[in-house]
């Protein structure tokens, strides 16, 4: 794998930083389109013994090492088990980047 261009990476997090909560609805459900195993492991990596703020951490990861990758070049994901339906909890985890979006944009 070649490494990801430092300007991928601080463009990655600049937009991901400054992203509105409409499009945080659309990354996330874009990466759910693209990457249903990806974010399904993402979802419960952790079950057992990560709160909800840590895995809500995990997942705004994920999120950031998708888009670098998907920009990087040459990277390529591997598709990964397929796992249990996870619909409840995908629109918790939704509602929760929508919250952590709005609270560092100054909204309720």
């Amino acid at each position: 794998m070649n490494p990801i261009p430092a300007a991928v990476i601080e463009n990655v997090f600049r937009e991901l930083a400054e992203m509105s909560l409409d499009d945080a609805d659309r990354i996330v459900q874009q990466m759910q389109e693209q990457q249903p195993d990806l974010w399904d492991f993402l979802l419960q990596t952790g079950d057992d013994t990560f709160d909800e703020s840590e895995r809500q951490a995990l997942v705004n990861q994920g999120i950031f090492v998708w888009q670098m990758m998907g920009r990087g070049g040459s990277a390529r994901w591997s598709r990964l088990q397929p796992c249990r339906s996870t619909t409840r909890r995908t629109c918790r985890l939704r509602e929760s980047f929508r919250k952590v979006r709005g609270r560092e944009r100054g909204h309720r």
